[in-house]
């Protein structure tokens, strides 16, 4: 039986002695966090343009590279998504404080492409079991 009502649980990501907890998966979020990290992307390329045209030293990454562009994509989509899910966390501090959950200290805890990933591969958990009970029926 497909049990519609698991698309309504909380999701709990732990990473290491942090428990991150996060509204259910829905495809909206997956569809503004695409577009903010499109629009990220698209704003890279052209001041890298802009600075390359003027002659100034660029610190931006190579975006005519597609791997490049690749890599940054999935990190803003990666911390845009976690921006719109994580409701709260126990465990998640700086210095042995605790800290807050608010959009810049999320992206301090995304700027470590390690727990990005494991967070956003322990999120989609249940959405991955939840298509999985569909292709049984």
């Amino acid at each position: 039986m497909l049990d519609l009502s698991r698309k309504d649980e909380l999701v709990v990501v732990k990473l290491g002695d942090a428990e991150i907890t996060c509204k259910p998966h829905r495809s909206q979020d997956h569809t503004i966090a695409k577009l903010k990290a499109s629009k990220s992307v698209i704003a890279l390329k052209k001041q890298r343009a802009e600075e390359l045209e003027q002659g100034v030293e660029t610190k931006l990454p190579n975006m005519d590279d597609e791997d490049v562009v690749t890599g940054v994509f999935t990190c803003v989509f990666n911390t845009e998504f976690a921006k719109l899910v994580i409701l709260e966390w126990k465990g998640v501090g700086i210095a042995g404080e605790e800290i807050p959950v608010n959009d810049e200290n999320i992206e301090l805890l995304m700027a470590d492409g390690a727990l990005q990933e494991q967070f956003f591969i322990q999120y989609m958990e249940l959405q991955r079991q939840v298509e999985e009970e569909k292709k049984s029926l």
